[in-house]
């Protein structure tokens, strides 16, 4: 009874891509916060000193904190993809 429980439940799984298309669409929305405040804190310091003398002094307490929500939320999804791709 519970191995045709889990097959059952594997089976629902499998007929659901749309929990894939979330999961995938919220990790790359992840990487993508990530990326861009990474840009913004180190690559335009870089490039441009106005940026850095006006701007990356107002912004950057914020855009740390976003950065890092960007990475941790990338690896909490990145791990709930893989669980779901090693249940299925």
């Amino acid at each position: 009874m519970v191995v045709g429980q889990s097959q059952r439940i594997k089976d629902d799984r499998l007929e659901s891509p749309i929990r894939y298309l979330l999961l995938i669409s919220g990790l790359s929305t992840f990487d993508l916060v990530y990326l861009v405040v990474g840009i913004l804190i180190f690559g335009l310091p870089v490039l441009s000193a106005e940026f850095k003398s006006s701007i990356y002094f107002e912004i950057l307490p914020i855009s740390y904190g976003v950065g890092h929500i960007g990475r941790v939320g990338s690896v909490f999804v990145t791990m709930c993809v893989r669980g779901l791709i090693e249940l299925t």
